[in-house]
């Protein structure tokens, strides 16, 4: 029977609440988040104790350790949590997102959306840059020009017809209405020094990076360590934290051991094993969260044999989701094309369930069987448990499925260009909307997030709709059809839903971890 699995609080999509709000937008505030050590609370972490007197500590650097470094700084292209958590502190954005996706004030102070294809920024000019740079209204226009140049963002950026400025107004004018487009700029929209990028090229993208935000890149080893310390020259309200030290520990109970051994001061992403370790200890505050993230397999559709709609639903019946997810603590079963949290989310009558049977008849009707094997070959860039299980139900129906662990930069290059049969991917959501998640059926996202190459102008249609309606009733019945055509096409097997889980020491507080697992330290206090 299928079923939701968690009760969640529905939220309607980020771009209809704006919409529906109009006029100058004061930033929505941050949901008030808070732990004491051992417990948790959705949204972030306060410290777990304070200086004598009850005023912060004397400023520290904190350590902080995730599973791997990225080889660059450009969080456009690098756009893993591993790269845009530490470039955050770097750079501002035109308006920032907060760990619920709230827009709040970055260089642009406030903005409104004056009709349904042109939105409004106010900007601050009083921002400056690292190499001593005044921010000007060149600048912010370069930043957003230049995301249509770079393959990351090239589609998101494409969404806007043109930007300019008239005094410090900024305007964004859309080529349709979308309702997703604004958030999903804002993902991308680092503010860079024009004449530093034109001056210095691939080096001021990915190595020496510039920014207007509160620290400075102070050293960057590629794949191992970055460092950024307190902007002594930031003209705003400055922060606690002296310096952040960020760097590698690939496996998660190392990185819980380094905290608990007082080496470093925060373990990022963890599992849901480590997360117990921690409550039972008692001494460390932790984040736990259910992210964004959707862990899935997806088929080439533009091959055979997932050509056939039949062996697509042969696949998918072999699939048990339920026993996937209880391989490891933390996971929660995908029952529907978008993430659970949202508005949309609709599980499907359509779904198919695990059925063995009705697996083994599907395989046998095109002629797939223990004695006439098919060999499948599957790409993925991150370890998971379940792949393994999975391979061992299929090889019982006479399907090999050859599962080759590669480096990122080889995943992305192999699924963009289609040289795959099978790819199982951990995709997050980036802007807080519900769409983001859809794209994944739009033929014009072919080698981005259409990791199935999956082109139905049915589909196409309905996602058209869905993005440029600002009624919420049709949002709503736009979204179950969709999930409905999906559920009948069969082009990926949802899997589950990853969780935030980190641990820290009781004494740091402060840090959110958006949806999309990037980890919010700018407003991070340690308490001594």
């Amino acid at each position: 029977m299928k079923k939701k699995i968690f009760a969640l609080v529905l939220v309607l999509a980020m771009a209809l609440s704006l919409a529906a709000c109009g006029g100058n937008n004061a930033p929505a505030p941050a949901a008030p988040g808070g732990t004491t050590p051992g417990g948790t609370t959705p949204g972030g972490t306060t410290p777990g104790g304070t200086a004598p007197g009850g005023t912060p500590a004397a400023p520290v650097e904190i350590t902080v350790a995730f599973q791997a470094m990225p080889n660059g700084l450009c969080p456009v292209t690098e756009d893993v949590f591993q790269c845009v958590s530490p470039t955050m502190l770097v750079y501002d954005h035109l308006v920032e997102l907060d760990g619920n996706w709230a827009m709040q004030p970055g260089v642009a102070t406030s903005w409104k959306q004056v009709d349904p294809l042109n939105w409004q920024f106010e900007i601050d000019l009083s921002h400056k840059f690292h190499n001593g740079a005044q921010l000007t209204m060149e600048d912010v226009v370069f930043s957003l020009e230049r995301l249509k140049g770079i393959p990351k963002s090239a589609h998101v950026a494409g969404r806007m017809a043109k930007v300019s400025y008239e005094g410090t107004t900024l305007n964004i004018e859309l080529t349709a209405p979308n309702n997703a487009a604004i958030p999903q700029i804002l993902w991308f929209s680092i503010i860079v020094n024009k004449a530093y990028i034109e001056a210095n090229g691939d080096d001021a993208v990915f190595n020496n990076i510039v920014g207007t935000g509160p620290y400075v890149l102070t050293e960057f080893t590629p794949g191992a360590s970055i460092r950024v310390e307190k902007w002594e020259d930031y003209p705003f309200e400055k922060p606690q934290i002296t310096a952040y030290n960020f760097i590698a520990i690939p496996e998660n109970t190392n990185r819980y051991i380094a905290v608990e051994s007082g080496q470093i001061d925060y373990a990022g992403l963890v599992t849901a094993f480590e997360i117990d370790l921690a409550k039972r200890d008692g001494r460390f505050n932790i984040i736990e969260e259910l992210s964004a993230r959707t862990c899935t397999f997806f088929f080439n559709v533009e091959r055979a044999p997932f050509s056939d709609p039949n062996v697509r639903l042969a696949f998918a019946h072999a699939f048990d989701r339920e026993s996937f997810c209880d391989l490891a603590g933390g996971r929660h079963p995908l029952e529907s094309s978008v993430f659970g949290g949202f508005d949309l989310y609709y599980v499907s009558e359509y779904l198919p369930e695990f059925n063995i049977d009705k697996a083994r008849a599907l395989f046998e009707a095109a002629g797939i069987n223990p004695t006439n094997r098919l060999a499948v070959d599957l790409i993925h860039f991150f370890p998971d448990p379940g792949i393994e299980v999975f391979q061992s139900t299929l090889r019982g129906l006479g399907v090999d499925l050859n599962a080759s662990l590669t480096e990122f930069a080889v995943y992305l290059s192999r699924e963009s260009n289609g040289d795959h049969d099978m790819c199982f991917a951990g995709l997050s959501n980036r802007g807080g909307t519900p769409l983001v998640d859809l794209e994944r059926y739009d033929s014009t996202f072919i080698g981005s997030r259409n990791n199935s190459r999956y082109v139905n102008p049915v589909m196409d249609e309905l996602i058209g709709k869905i993005r440029a309606t600002m009624d919420r009733n049709e949002l709503v019945q736009l979204g179950k059809t969709i999930n409905d055509l999906a559920a009948q096409e069969n082009v990926f097997i949802p899997g589950y839903l990853q969780g935030n889980y980190s641990v820290m020491d009781s004494r740091l507080g402060g840090i959110t971890i958006r949806g999309d697992m990037v980890q919010i330290f700018r407003n991070a206090v340690f308490a001594g």
